[in-house]
This record gives structure tokens, C-alpha cells and sequence, in this order.
């Protein structure tokens, strides 16, 4: 009786319902008339050999919750793995630490922080040993194979690279909307191109019947890799149908999406710079960076700038003066470039150059945290705005000169580059 209570209890947690949830419940009956009938037999009797395993069936269960329950609870990486060794070191098989438990693991460690440096633990080993049969097998359900794909991306941890990449080709037509979605992010993060486009055209029939944050992220994968998916257009003319619906950071990364593969769509651009314009407001430093870069990099050289795409790049320009102190080294580049390239188009905005001065200034306030192309970019905007400033330029390429170990060749060149352009001679960095 208490077997049986214990296994529907488990069932019905599980989700287990209709005719799999009849059949356990016939079992236990069984179980139960045959047990009653052992107990009025002799003494000496041995129990049937159906009873003790549907009790050793609950033992297992009963395990392998409290297991799952210490993984989620486990504040630390170290305790994760103590949890999981413990587990090993008792001689549990597989069962114990199956495929959910390994998902279960890696997707905890990812959320606490691991990051793969220097050689694996053997307990992340074990886990990795332990999903890649039923991955090559294509045994994991979809939300598993897109969990364990978004952990390995975050972990930075390429194991079980080529495992996942076969299950997206293999799975592709039939991934279920979010399950995609997070695969292809995943994978696009681990710059796996084939599989992410892979994952587009399988979607594409189905965009329609797709949410439209999944639209939103399988096109920024599929931009991410610099994907040559024949399938694109499609996802873009639904995603871009449905501007009530998207959040501002959508909105941006479609922008991000088009301008990183050069894709200029129009009738994509004006289904979607009005909902631009009307979100500003709403959007983060990131997502104001990424919709003003995305406009800038689609501006065909030299074409006059409608009225619809002009209204947007004023409100957004407006709003990250606003909000200037709050962006970081990429989102202060992002904005610089891009009011370089419009203030060389006739707006009624004029004069972009206090846009420029604002993202340098700020960056001047946070030099530690700049990354090299960071303040290569922002030298680079102030020369091509004929900056008569020259304090900032020099306070830039002092603290590039000073990590030039950093710098690569291009960064190098466009740095010198500004120094020419703005006239200043800074023998240190040319040495």
C-alpha cells in the first residue's frame, strides 16, 4: 500500500495521465491482491517477485527526486559537484545519474557561474559521459537536447558539440517553437553555422504558428552565424507583421539582425520604425546601441533619409542622450559610429556632433572597462567628425597605447589612422 501510494503520488507530480495512469494503477492493485495473498500464505514463503521489484522501482524514484532536489539547491559549483561525487562514489548506475539528472547538472553549474578553464572535473566528465549515448542515440526530448545546448554555450564548454549539432539538423522540422529558438541560440553562441540554418528552414513553414519571441531570436541566430538561409525573408516578413507585439529589445535585435547580414529589407524597415519610434522610451542602453548601429550600417551610401527612418533616429538619438551614462565601452562604439554616419545625411536633427561628444565623454569617465576596439571605434568617430577637441583623442589613445599588446592589426590601423586624420603625433604608440 504505501509502494503503491508512493508511485501514483509520483506519477501524478510527473504529469503521468490517461491510459499510462490506468495501467500503474492496475499494477498496484495487482501488487497489492498478490501481496495480501503472500501474507495468508506460510511464513516461510518468499514475497513475489513483481512486488519487490515495483518497491525497488519506488526506492529509485524516491532517489532520484531527492537528487534532483540537492542538484536545484546547490548554491555553489563546488557543492554541485560534491552533490554529484557523492552520488558516483556510492555506486549508483545509471539510472541514479541518468541523461535529467546530467541536463539537470550542467544547466545548474551554468547558472552559477562555471566556466570551462583548464582541465574538466571528473564529475563534469562523468556528466558528459553520461549524455552522449542517448544524445547520438537521439534519445532527449527537444527541451532537453535546446537546455543542455544553452548551458554548454554559456559554459563555453564545446563537448558535446558535434552531438548537438546532428540532433538539431535531425530535429529541425519538428522542434517545437521555443525548443528551437534555444537551440539555435545556443548554437549560434557556440558558432555553429550549418545547424542554425538548418533550424531556420525547418521553422519557416511554421513561422506563423510560432511565438513571436521565437521568431525574434531564431533570426538573430541565423544573423549571428551570418547564416545564408534561403528561408530568412520569410521569418523576417512575419516577425516584422506582428510590431504590436514585439518587445522593445525585439524590436532592436531585428535591426541588429538586418544590418549584421546586409540586408536591407524596405518593407521589413517600415512595418517596423514606427513601433522604433513609439518604444524608445522603453528600450536599455544595449537595445538603443543596437537599433541606432543597425540603422546606420543600412543606410545606402549616399540616399536621402525617408521620413519614417528619420523620426526614428531622432527619438532614439534623443533618448540615449538621455541615458548616456548607463551604457558600457560597446554600447558607447555603437552609438559614436553610428551619429558619425548620420551626420553626414541632412536631417532636421543637423549637427550629430554633441551625440559623438557625449558617447566619448562618458567613455573618458570608464576607461578601465574599455576593451581595445572600443576605444579604437570611439578615436575613429571623433576623427571622422573633424573633432577640434583634441584632449579626448589623446586621453583615448594614451590608454590604448598603454595596452597595445591588446591590439590587433586592425585596431592598430584604424588607430593610426586617427592619429593622421586629426593631426596629433604620438610618437609612444607609433613605437
Amino acid at each position: 500500500a504505501i509502494a503503491g501510494s508512493a508511485m501514483l503520488s509520483y506519477a501524478l507530480r510527473r504529469g503521468i495521465r490517461g491510459g499510462a495512469l490506468r495501467s500503474l494503477w492496475d499494477g498496484i492493485g495487482d501488487a497489492s491482491n498478490r501481496g495480501r495473498q503472500w501474507r495468508t500464505s506460510s511464513v516461510d514463503a518468499s514475497p513475489p517477485t513483481s512486488l519487490v521489484l515495483r518497491v525497488r522501482d519506488v526506492a529509485a524514484l524516491e532517489s532520484a527526486r531527492e537528487l534532483q532536489l540537492r542538484i536545484r539547491q546547490s548554491s555553489s559549483v563546488a557543492e554541485l559537484w560534491d552533490v554529484l561525487a557523492d552520488v558516483l562514489a556510492d555506486g549508483l548506475a545509471a539510472p541514479s545519474v541518468d541523461e535529467l539528472h546530467a541536463t539537470a547538472s550542467l544547466s545548474r553549474a551554468a547558472e552559477l557561474g562555471y566556466r570551462v578553464s583548464g582541465p574538466l572535473p571528473p564529475v563534469l566528465e562523468a556528466l558528459l559521459k553520461a549524455l552522449h549515448s542517448p544524445m547520438e542515440a537521439g534519445r532527449l526530448q527537444p527541451a532537453s537536447v535546446a537546455s543542455l545546448a544553452s548551458s554548454c554555450a554559456r559554459m563555453k564548454l564545446p563537448s558535446l558539440l558535434q552531438a548537438m549539432a546532428t540532433e538539431a539538423r535531425r530535429g529541425a522540422e519538428r522542434y517545437p517553437a521555443v525548443d528551437a529558438a534555444l537551440l539555435a541560440c545556443a548554437l549560434a553562441r557556440l558558432r555553429c553555422a550549418d545547424p542554425v540554418t538548418a533550424l531556420v528552414d525547418g521553422a519557416a513553414p511554421r513561422a506563423v504558428g510560432f511565438g513571436t519571441q521565437a521568431l525574434v531570436n531564431l533570426i538573430w541566430a541565423a544573423a549571428a552565424v551570418r547564416s545564408s538561409s534561403s528561408s530568412l525573408p520569410t521569418m523576417l516578413e512575419e516577425a516584422s507583421g506582428r510590431g504590436e507585439q514585439l518587445r522593445p529589445q525585439g524590436l532592436s535585435n531585428l535591426l541588429w539582425s538586418l544590418a549584421t547580414l546586409r540586408q536591407r529589407h524596405e518593407h521589413t524597415l517600415e512595418a517596423l520604425l514606427p513601433h522604433v519610434a513609439h518604444r524608445v522610451r522603453h528600450m536599455s542602453p544595449q537595445s538603443l546601441s543596437n537599433a541606432l548601429w543597425g540603422l546606420a550600417t543600412l543606410r545606402p551610401l549616399g540616399a536621402p533619409i525617408g521620413w519614417l527612418e528619420e523620426d526614428a533616429v531622432l527619438r532614439l538619438a534623443v533618448q540615449a542622450l538621455r541615458r548616456v551614462e548607463d551604457f558600457g565601452g560597446a554600447e558607447l562604439n555603437g552609438l559614436a559610429r553610428a551619429a558619425v554616419t548620420f551626420g553626414s545625411v541632412q536631417t532636421r536633427g543637423g549637427d550629430f556632433a554633441p551625440l559623438v561628444m557625449a558617447a566619448v565623454g562618458e567613455a573618458l569617465t570608464k576607461l578601465d572597462s574599455l576593451e581595445p576596439r572600443h576605444l579604437a571605434g570611439l578615436t575613429w568617430a571623433l576623427a571622422k567628425s573633424h573633432s577640434k577637441e583634441l584632449d579626448a583623442p589623446r586621453a583615448l589613445i594614451a590608454e590604448a597605447t598603454r595596452r597595445a599588446d591588446e591590439l590587433r592589426a586592425e585596431e592598430a590601423g584604424s588607430l593610426l589612422w586617427s592619429v593622421a586624420t586629426l593631426r596629433l603625433r604620438d610618437e609612444a604608440l607609433l613605437l
